[in-house]
């Protein structure tokens, strides 16, 4: 739907509702964040969720909000996730303002998960299911290729994230993000701005090196959920071209207790494997270069919760993620590796 967005929630009259999905609806709640939820009822009886750039800081984040617009517009319904059922992908062409509205999820009963509840093996494995399904189906697609369908899809290194990274990797950022409680749990040698620098810039190399596949891009607890039935379902997304560990290993140890990490780590990766060869992709990587790559991608999921604002996730998140990313990092000496 191509329509004006209002900017304030209280720019959301009857009168837009009714031109945006032909009968009238109401607001029952507004969840204030980095997106701005607006829970409504429709007069046909439909509970949904609009989301979109409400509140004062939402100009810069335009490209994430037009980001998810395009995933439910050109991708969800094919993506091979569970994902919510979008009832409109609406931008405005005057503004560059996106919105989606979304299924209540709450109306279907689901589980939202959360980095304060780590997932055990059954559920812990059914995302890595998932997750093998939805990079097989995207393994080495030409809709990501220039000219493809999806060649909107950016890099997972590209310039967007290069600036995000310079931002809160500069000498002040990093001191700042430093005295916080989450970077209290850390070992002192998971400080070295230097190396997290070098680690990330190897990353960012490493990037051609691998089979490219679509990347959901914010695979973290927050932005999961199970559904009655137990299957997974998926939020949030912020679709990149990436290579497969970048999903599997952000989920996974953001998701897990740091011990069963470090009992189901191997497991896990030999059934994701097992699981992309069940579905057809023809170079699946042998296991010891699979674990070579998931050891590598580990200071990424570091360097995020160590800098991620509390405006977008609660302390108490940022330091239990922070934490499993520290201890897997030093599990795995990810730093000498990549030195």
């Amino acid at each position: 739907v191509e329509t004006d967005i209002p900017e304030t929630v209280e720019g959301l009259t009857p009168e837009w509702f009714r031109h945006v999905l032909g009968n009238d609806a109401r607001i029952v709640e507004v969840i204030d964040g980095t997106c701005t939820k607006v829970r409504i009822a429709s007069e046909d009886g439909r509970a949904m969720l609009l989301k979109g750039g409400f509140a004062p800081h939402s100009a810069a984040f335009l490209p994430m909000h037009l980001t998810e617009m395009r995933w439910y517009r050109d991708i969800a319904g094919c993506a091979g996730l569970d994902t919510p059922l979008c009832n409109a992908a609406i931008f405005d062409p005057h503004s560059g303002r996106s919105a989606v509205l979304l299924e209540d999820l709450t109306a279907r009963g689901v589980h939202f998960l959360n980095a304060l509840e780590p997932l055990g093996w059954r559920d812990q494995a059914a995302f890595v299911d998932s997750l093998a399904g939805f990079a097989a189906r995207w393994w080495q697609s030409p809709a990501l290729e220039q000219g493809g369908r999806l060649d909107w899809v950016i890099d997972s290194y590209s310039d967007e994230a290069a600036d995000y990274i310079h931002h809160y990797i500069a000498p002040d950022s990093w001191s700042r993000f430093l005295s916080l409680p989450r970077c209290a749990c850390l070992p002192r040698r998971l400080h070295d701005r230097g190396a997290m620098r070098a680690a990330l810039d190897f990353l960012k190399e490493r990037l051609g090196a691998q089979p490219i596949t679509l990347s959901h891009g914010d695979t973290h607890p927050g932005n999961l959920y199970l559904n009655p039935d137990g299957s997974p379902g998926f939020l949030d997304a912020q679709p990149r071209r990436a290579p497969w560990v970048k999903d599997f290993a952000y989920q996974l140890v953001a998701a897990l207790d740091i011990e069963d990490r470090r009992r189901w780590e191997r497991p896990l990766l030999a059934r994701y494997l097992r699981r992309l060869g069940a579905a057809g992709v023809p170079d699946v990587p042998a296991f010891e270069e699979a674990l070579l790559e998931y050891r590598c991608e580990l200071p990424y999921g570091l360097f995020i919760f160590m800098i991620n604002e509390s405006r977008f996730q609660r302390e108490e998140i940022n330091t239990v993620c922070t934490a499993r990313f520290g201890a897997a990092v030093i599990d795995h000496d990810s730093f000498g590796l990549l030195r």
